[in-house]
């Protein structure tokens, strides 16, 4: 039974992203990107070489680089966190999702986390099935020379900050906290 405000808030996001109306340009919502964030737990088994958004004449660029030490990668954990900033600091907001990032490369059943790898996969080597055997994974992604860009719904307006928690082999935790207002 739906009785609490997060699932009213969540079941708002998914009519805003679902409705039907994903073409039409009055629904939809700039995102300027401020700033990304990461760090890793244990820096002797991975390493962190990028981690940034770049500023060009004509496009910036989101960048992230992560080399791993220890190798093959069997389990892969990912905890996405999104937060809506308040007069008194970040507060949660709607989305606290964890998946097998192994099975959701498979099945891609998680709506709102399919979302979302649709924007950035063509731009990263993210989508490597498990076991992963790749030195390293990263993501270079282009974006307007504003750091924005559009999604295809309506989302209220304001700074958010969303935590990518990701666990590898259950021991590595990487995080990336990427910052970005809605307009």
């Amino acid at each position: 039974m739906i009785g609490t405000v997060r699932d009213l808030g969540l079941i708002f996001l998914l009519v805003a992203m679902f409705d039907g109306c994903i073409h039409c340009s009055q629904i939809q919502s700039l995102v300027k990107l401020k700033k990304i964030h990461c760090k890793a737990s244990h820096p002797e088994l991975v390493s962190l070489e990028e981690c940034n958004i770049l500023d060009m004449v004509n496009e910036s660029k989101v960048q992230t680089l992560c080399y791993f030490k220890e190798k093959p990668i069997n389990q892969v954990n990912l905890r996405m966190k999104s937060y809506v900033k308040r007069p008194m600091g970040y507060v949660p907001f709607v989305i606290d999702i964890t998946v097998d990032w192994c099975e959701f490369l498979i099945k891609r059943s998680n709506i709102i986390l399919k979302r979302l790898f649709d924007l950035v996969e063509k731009y990263s080597n993210m989508h490597t099935k498990c076991p992963i055997t790749e030195t390293f994974i990263y993501l270079n992604a282009s974006i307007d020379k504003d750091r924005g860009f559009h999604l295809p719904f309506k989302f209220p307006a304001g700074d958010y900050r969303i935590d990518f928690i990701t666990t590898f082999n259950t021991v590595i935790h990487v995080v990336t906290y990427l910052y970005f207002e809605v307009e």
